[in-house]
């Protein structure tokens, strides 16, 4: 079977995942045939397995492979700009020498005319007017030479510029990109530690708040991210799930379970949902969806799954603008 928290494989017939430690709720062998109970009580009720030596060995090997993925994207982005400043060299040698070779085009064109001025000294306007050309068309090459270096000396200057703001925009990135994945995994690793375990039954009875569903991409475009129909059983290519005439955002806000077949409404249970105001509870049967019973209202607010590090409570401000705590 499969652990809902790590999904990792584990053996059937055990009670705790041997490379996170999370207990089971309900055993392997009945899990067929039981009756759903409250994932709440069930958890409190069991012992919290001692295997810390499997933990930190699968957390291990984890982060050393992701530490070699990191290693060989870092040797491919330097080989890359290796290659670009290569290109670049090349193309400035080529400039280089084509600027030579027409000087010295333009030298041999002086020598030729020099020789016959004094071949031809009988003729002297013939041989005026052929030194005027040949000064002309020097000075026309001077004139495009000079224009030339300038340009090269400007690109250069640009080019190099260019670099440094690449490498400036790359370093931040990285670090964007290490500030970002860190705080995702302190999210995940505080819910997952936090958090109260729930079934779908259980959450079912626990009003729906919809502010903060349609945080990320929204493929059906009903209102609700694609996340969050994975928490709530709808489908995110269909903006009417349960075909009643309403899309699944207005099944929820007048209180309607979009996921069911039977249009039916939520069996909101308030005496329950006020037991856990205050708490974050985890769907772990829907892609350890994580709820957040706002203490006045008694309402769950979606703040996201494990797989997208809870990225729609890092973007409602009552989690990321002065959070005071509970009044």
């Amino acid at each position: 079977m499969i652990c809902p928290v790590c999904n990792s494989q584990v053996p059937d017939g055990l009670s705790v995942c041997p490379y996170c430690g999370q207990p089971f709720a309900v055993s392997p062998t009945s899990a067929a045939g039981a009756s759903a109970t409250p994932a709440v009580d069930n958890i409190k009720a069991m012992p919290q397995p001692a295997m810390p030596e499997l933990v930190e060995k699968h957390h291990l090997d984890r982060a050393i492979r992701a530490r070699h993925w990191q290693r060989w994207f870092f040797y491919g982005f330097i080989v890359l700009l290796f290659l670009a400043a290569i290109g670049i060299i090349v193309n400035m040698n080529n400039a280089n020498s084509d600027l030579i070779a027409k000087m010295a085009t333009a030298d041999q064109n002086l020598q030729s005319t020099t020789a016959s001025l004094n071949k031809t000294t009988t003729d002297l306007g013939t041989s005026q007017q052929s030194l005027a050309t040949t000064k002309s068309q020097l000075a026309d090459m001077t004139a495009k030479y000079t224009q030339a270096q300038q340009d090269l000396d400007a690109k250069s200057a640009t080019l190099q510029s260019m670099i440094t703001q690449s490498t400036d925009i790359s370093q931040q990135l990285k670090t964007a990109q290490a500030d970002s994945s860190a705080a995702a995994g302190n999210i995940r690793a505080l819910i997952l530690r936090l958090a109260v375990p729930i079934s779908n039954q259980n959450i079912a009875k626990i009003p729906v708040a919809v502010t903060g569903l349609n945080v990320g991409p929204d493929s059906d475009n009903d209102g609700l991210s694609d996340q969050a129909e994975i928490a709530l059983g709808t489908d995110a290519k269909n903006v009417d799930t349960n075909h009643n005439g309403h899309n699944d955002l207005q099944d929820l806000t007048n209180g309607y379970d979009p996921s069911s077949t039977s249009k039916s409404k939520f069996p909101v249970d308030q005496k329950f949902a006020n037991g856990l105001k205050g708490k974050i509870v985890l769907e772990t049967q829907r892609g350890n969806a994580a709820w957040y019973i706002y203490p006045q209202n008694g309402e769950r607010y979606f703040l996201g799954l494990t797989a997208d590090g809870y990225a729609a409570m890092r973007e409602m401000a009552y989690w990321t603008s002065g959070y005071k705590g509970t009044q």
